[in-house]
């Protein structure tokens, strides 16, 4: 296992009082740094993490800001995560790639492929 001496931080596109951190955290400015909690949706296995600005209540996936912040434009594409494990958010751990791509590797790996 890779031992991590650096973390990169960028403040979260359109939402420039909360900070992401490529290791798949994230911070509120307004709360004095307060790292944000991780929280699970409804209906899919991705965390998420709620964000307020001007009152008005947002959820943001956590595979999605990571990616757009620290390995290029996510739009139209999917974040895969190269371990399977969701909840597992480093920069390093995750592929930007189409729908195709994300299928074809799932199918490989539950043995359709």
């Amino acid at each position: 296992m890779e031992l991590i001496t650096e973390w990169r931080f960028s403040p979260i596109k359109g939402y420039e009082d909360y900070i992401i951190c490529d290791d798949g955290t994230a911070y509120s400015k307004k709360r004095g740094g307060k790292k944000l909690n991780l929280k699970p949706s409804k209906r899919k296995k991705y965390p998420r993490i709620r964000i307020c600005i001007n009152g008005k209540e947002s959820y943001l996936w956590m595979n999605r800001i990571v990616a757009s912040h620290f390995i290029g434009d996510v739009i139209g594409k999917e974040v895969h995560h190269d371990d399977d494990d969701t909840w597992h958010n480093h920069w390093k751990n995750l592929i930007i790639m189409t729908k195709r791509e994300n299928l074809d590797i799932r199918n490989q790996r539950n043995g359709y492929g």
